[in-house]
């Protein structure tokens, strides 16, 4: 947990050097957001794939760079046998980095780890450390409102497995949202 800790720690010092003093610090650089995908798993699982959902809560430092915590949820079925039902849950913290900052359209490439508990009809349990990496695009609605799709490799450390889940969210920033155009 400590070894935990000091990684979003050193995740949030390292993304917040892009941060220029005289940015004004609001509650506007938080984020929420809501979405709903699909993962095709890595064929060493005998998972089918499945849709799944997303909640996330992030920090934006700039227009440049974000820290954002990241909660996914899924139900599928072992491939193989009949009606083992597998639950996964995914939670990872991701740096983004956002290009073209003053558009409404931004593309930006992400990097996170995290853990993958996944659990076969409620009884044997499997927990993974993971890293990811992915491309997707951001689309400013107004100051609050936007719209962010990506897609992502989750390679599993412990099982060596590579994961693919592409992915769209309802972001939500509180109070003035992001400031500017």
């Amino acid at each position: 947990m400590l070894r935990t800790i000091a990684a979003i720690y050193s995740l949030i010092t390292a993304f917040s050097a892009g941060v220029t003093q005289a940015q004004e610090i609001t509650t506007g650089i938080v984020e929420f957001a809501v979405g709903g995908g699909y993962s095709h798993y890595d064929s060493k699982r005998d998972i089918d794939n499945t849709t799944t959902g997303n909640m996330s809560l992030g920090m934006n430092f700039s227009r440049s760079y974000a820290a954002i915590v990241n909660y996914t949820k899924s139900y599928s079925e072992q491939k193989y046998t009949a009606n083992t039902e597998v639950k996964i849950r995914r939670y990872h913290i991701d740096g983004y980095r956002f290009f073209n900052e003053d558009k409404a359209l931004r593309p930006f490439v992400v990097l996170g780890f995290g853990n993958t508990d996944l659990t076969e009809d409620r009884q044997e349990k499997f927990d993974e450390t993971q890293i990811n990496a992915g491309i997707g695009l951001h689309y400013r609605l107004n100051p609050n409102w936007a719209v962010r799709g990506d897609i992502r490799n989750f390679y599993s450390i412990d099982a060596e497995t590579n994961d693919q889940t592409l992915m769209m969210s309802i972001v939500y920033r509180f109070a003035d949202g992001e400031p500017g155009q």
